[in-house]
């Protein structure tokens, strides 16, 4: 049997025991709109690493079941393509830590992850941001420009309260992870005439300082930018798209 099918049967099961158990839900729930967000919201990596984007829901009342999806997609070249999808259920941030007789299903090959209680037990989060999971991206050596991770709107993602019932609307906030390739100042790929351009405006001379902005054209990281940095790019120029 495959994953996938076993991912099946198990979503199957899950339901048909929420469907067996009600609970009531919250007084509070009025107003509230759950949002969903990315940690980190912004990242850096080089070609062929890797990055743990992690998953955060707050402001939702009477949570009692979440499935969630992620996509990437941009860049200029190459894919950020993922490695590994994790829960870690004992982290004290975790939405439904403290409870007992809990399933959660790290699902990679959908880029999914579906967490309940099977007691029936519902949580509201109106504090802190709570933890939903962990997804490992990683780069392939020829990856370029900017990538964007994003959890999928509904219906593809979803909430579940205690009855039950979808939790809606939604909201969400995506995260961006950019590759690092030395000399790319502008970050389009490759190194061209207009990275030189960039340089420019980014020259401190030795011992300067780098300013905000400005940390790619430290090539050879030695705190400043001058002419060292300066030979350093004219040996990575590769001129126009990669």
């Amino acid at each position: 049997m495959t994953n996938d099918h076993l991912h099946s049967r198990a979503a199957m099961f899950i339901t048909a025991a929420i469907l067996t158990i009600a609970v009531p839900v919250s007084a509070l729930a009025a107003d509230v709109t759950p949002h969903i967000f990315l940690s980190p919201s912004d990242s850096s990596v080089e070609p062929g690493q890797s990055v743990e984007i992690e998953v955060f829901i707050e402001e939702v009342i009477g949570l009692r079941l979440f499935e969630i999806v992620l996509e990437v997609d941009g860049g200029v070249r190459g894919s950020l393509h993922l490695t590994a999808v994790t829960v870690d259920e004992f982290r004290p941030d975790f939405v439904f830590a403290g409870i007992s007789n809990l399933i959660c299903l790290p699902d990679p090959n959908n880029w999914r992850i579906t967490c309940t209680p099977l007691s029936g037990e519902c949580v509201d989060v109106d504090g802190a941001p709570a933890y939903m999971g962990t997804y490992t991206l990683t780069a392939t050596i020829d990856a370029a420009g900017t990538f964007n991770a994003a959890i999928l709107d509904e219906p593809t993602t979803f909430l579940r309260d205690c009855e039950s019932e979808p939790i809606t609307p939604l909201t969400f906030t995506d995260a961006t992870v950019v590759m690092i390739i030395a000399g790319d100042l502008d970050g389009d790929g490759d190194v061209d005439l207009d990275d030189h351009a960039v340089f420019v405006g980014c020259v401190t001379g030795p011992g300067g300082g780098v300013d905000a902005g400005c940390e790619g054209a430290d090539v050879d990281s030695d705190e400043d930018v001058d002419l060292l940095d300066w030979g350093h790019l004219q040996r990575l120029f590769t001129g126009g798209p990669q």
